[in-house]
């Protein structure tokens, strides 16, 4: 009696009051809900089930299982773990294996979503020790806390640690060296059961692999199971004797099984075949369950069991699925694809236009007309571009197809439109197809317009296929194999005529932009090369070489250019790379060039795995006045010069998973198109958030959000792209306290920032 009293006081409570407490304690984060399942690269439960963090090789996103919202994403990739009271995440983005260069532990409070320093971190306890995650990730885990050194040692030893016992202490390793076989050459590898404490090698697995596709140790350390290229079967071999005590055959045609995991109640045996995920009992080795895949590839996994070993997550092309394992019916599906990122964004000063490309969609916003009609662009947009009167619009758009071959390459178009005064596509006219057969379409790497809106210039980039005895001149010397042209162009807007091409292919053509007089485009490649040309004869006037000191990375890759901008008089130019570095190039070439971000980066070396990039610079900026200069990287940094001594004034903390940034016509806002689907409008000097507007692309889509919870939208299904994360809780945006509907937020937002200041310093 006394409990139903307490139940229905409680329903009958107002608990607004106590989720305003709770949020003043835990101010609301605004989530944007979008996650991108369509890679995946592990995942892991935390240890209360309530929550599951996904790795889709791009970053990590923490979904919550009760609602099915996600809570937060985390610009970051690698091996997951949550501590074990569930309070922080560590991220670590490394791979012992591979000669990459690795990042130090990213920890992560759950509740909030913002970066635990390390001096307030508490990780005591055996947080290397945790039995929700596979043992292939259990692998570099271990090697972040006290076992560097052996992994390290077995490495230079030619033996490939593979697997790693939840205790930590026994492992699995391979050895393996090229053999002549009947049919050419092939790998005959041994595997070694190893105590990792010691060191000694236990046993050798008596039997030949060739390419070992999966293994994993069960939770106990009693059993290890593998699955090789030629056994048509996996093996469950004794740790204790290194015998192999069953064999699991499966009746299909190919019987080829990626990823296998024991549950962490020891009961089950999951195991990734081509089209399926097979549940086997550990005590019959019988198969139980089996779950389809909408996909045969092997490369990615697809699955990770619950802490208590009662829930599978599946994940599919366009959701996540969990299943419950004892009677195979599914208990929750997350669909959370609902917007794509933001890849490109450009605000225009004269006519007041914000544009911003996506994979698939352009949106434009003014002052003056909502929704402002944008084009459709033919296929996923790799370039993009506003001409200053706002008139019209260019964009390199491309796909990826196949020839009669089996080939895999890359086409695509170059677009021209018309935006005012109504829309219409302008065709592009070139002579190409008569110097280079077969060669019909092509996209753009970048696009930039010259200040008079007369001309816009193009790193036009195409591939094609070439026979070892095709006469074009493109596939001189390149025998049986894909050819990649890039060329500068130029191009009349009025018309759509090539204007000036340069005759000379340059492969490492990254970017293009027009100087403020418009008589000089400089352009940004690989290797970290910047090259001015004359605007009108694309004849070549400087090269600048590659910054003196900056990163190197290896022989096999080469650093690019990745962002350049003029200062408004055209004396300077601000250069990024895609590995973080910045420097400062002097036009007239008169003057040495000036490093402003030094990022150091050594080789690969397992014993020192704390090494770190500054992220890919993704936008460099001038203020209108020329007083101040901006680069934005794709990790959330902002840094801030002032441009009469270059000394660095300060460092502005954003969202991560930065794609591209623009500067309002006043200069007064920084906006930051995100990966996640929105668009982050900063105030330029402080760094504060000031306005979010998320869109999923569509005309009528537009969900606004202040800091101070106001909110606007363009439709109902506007509100199912972003909540409000409250601790681990998920608030919709119309219910969160506080939060009041305000028309024409952003219209009102744009014009306030609309006025371009006078151009005198």
């Amino acid at each position: 009696m006394r409990l139903r009293l307490c139940i229905a006081l409680l329903l009958c409570f107002d608990l607004a009051p106590l989720v305003l407490l709770y949020a003043q304690q835990n101010p609301p984060q605004l989530v944007v809900q979008k996650a991108n399942l369509n890679y995946f690269g592990g995942a892991v439960f935390s240890h209360d089930s309530q929550l599951l963090a996904i790795d889709n090789l791009s970053e990590v996103l923490i979904l919550s299982i009760p609602s099915g919202r996600l809570l937060g994403s985390i610009k970051a990739e690698g091996t997951i773990a949550f501590s074990p009271d569930d309070a922080w995440l560590a991220i670590l983005p490394m791979n012992i294996s591979a000669s990459s260069s690795g990042a130090p532990p990213l920890f992560w409070r759950v509740d909030t979503g913002n970066p635990v320093l390390t001096d307030t971190r508490n990780d005591a306890g055996p947080t290397e020790r945790n039995l929700t995650a596979p043992s292939t990730a259990e692998v570099m885990r271990w090697t972040a806390f006290d076992n560097k050194k052996n992994a390290a040692k077995y490495l230079k030893q030619g033996k490939e640690l593979i697997a790693v016992s939840s205790d930590g202490r026994l492992g699995a390793v391979r050895l393996g060296k090229y053999t002549e076989k009947g049919d050419g050459f092939g790998y005959d590898q041994k595997i070694q059961l190893i105590d990792l404490k010691s060191g000694e090698t236990l046993y050798t697995l008596n039997a030949v692999f060739e390419w070992v596709l999966g293994t994993a140790f069960s939770i106990d350390g009693r059993y290890f199971a593998e699955h090789s290229t030629h056994r048509r079967f996996i093996g469950i071999w004794d740790t204790t004797s290194g015998r192999e005590v069953a064999q699991i055959k499966q009746d299909v045609e190919y019987p080829h099984a990626g990823k296998i995991e024991f549950s962490p109640d020891g009961k089950w045996l999951a195991a990734q075949y081509e089209k399926e995920i097979s549940l086997f009992d550990t005590n019959t080795w019988q198969r139980i369950h089996a779950f389809p895949l909408e996909s045969s590839s092997l490369e990615s996994d697809h699955y990770v069991f619950s802490p208590d070993g009662s829930m599978l997550a599946v994940t599919l092309s366009d959701r996540l699925v969990i299943i419950n394992i004892q009677t195979g019916s599914e208990v929750l599906t997350l669909h959370t694809s609902l917007n794509a990122g933001n890849r490109f964004i450009q605000w225009n000063g004269k006519a007041g236009i914000l544009g911003v490309a996506g994979k698939d969609f352009i949106r434009l916003w003014n002052t003056k007309v909502k929704p402002m009609q944008a084009p459709s662009p033919k296929s996923m947009v790799s370039a993009f571009a506003l001409s200053p009167e706002g008139r019209r619009l260019a964009c390199g758009t491309r796909d990826s197809s196949r020839d009669v071959k089996g080939n895999e390459f890359e086409n695509g178009w170059t677009e021209l439109w018309q935006i005012q005064p109504e829309l219409k596509e302008l065709d592009l006219r070139t002579d190409l197809v008569n110097e280079l057969p077969g060669f019909l379409e092509f996209s753009s790497n970048s696009i930039a317009f010259s200040p008079d809106g007369k001309t816009f210039a193009s790193a036009t980039a195409d591939e094609f296929y070439c026979e070892s005895d095709d006469n074009r001149a493109a596939c001189k010397n390149a025998g049986d194999q894909i050819t990649r042209l890039r060329m500068l162009s130029t191009w009349d807007t009025a018309n759509g005529k090539l204007v000036r091409r340069r005759k000379q292919p340059d492969p490492q053509l990254n970017i293009v932009v027009f100087s403020p007089d418009g008589k000089q485009i400089a352009t940004g490649q690989q290797d970290q090369l910047v090259k001015i040309y004359d605007a009108a004869t694309l004849n070549r006037i400087h090269a600048f070489p590659n910054p003196s000191g900056v990163q190197r990375l290896g022989d096999s890759y080469k650093p690019g250019t990745t962002a350049l901008a003029y200062s408004p008089e055209g004396k300077w130019l601000l250069a990024g790379s895609d590995t973080g570095p910045v420097w400062l190039l002097d036009t007239s070439g008169k003057k040495p060039l000036q490093v402003l971000r030094k990022v150091e980066v050594l080789d690969y070396d397992p014993l020192n795995p704390n090494q770190e990039l500054g992220g890919t610079i993704i936008a460099a900026l001038f203020s209108q006045d020329g007083k101040r200069a901006y680069a934005v990287t794709s990790t959330g940094r902002v840094l801030i010069w002032d441009t009469l001594s270059w000394t660095k004034l300060r460092e502005i903390q954003t969202y991560p998973g930065e794609s591209a940034a623009a500067l309002s016509p006043n200069g007064k806002v920084l906006a930051i198109a995100n990966l996640d689907g929105a668009i982050r409008f900063y105030h330029a000097e402080t760094g504060v958030l000031q306005l979010v507007v998320v869109t999923n692309g569509k005309p009528d889509s537009e969900l606004v959000i202040s800091p101070d919870m106001d909110y606007d939208y363009g439709n109902n299904a506007d509100l199912l792209l972003a909540h409000f994360r409250i601790g681990r809780n998920a608030v919709s945006v119309d219910k969160t306290p506080g939060s009041r509907r305000v028309p024409g937020l952003f219209k009102k937002f744009l014009s306030e920032n609309q006025c371009v200041p006078s151009t005198s310093k």
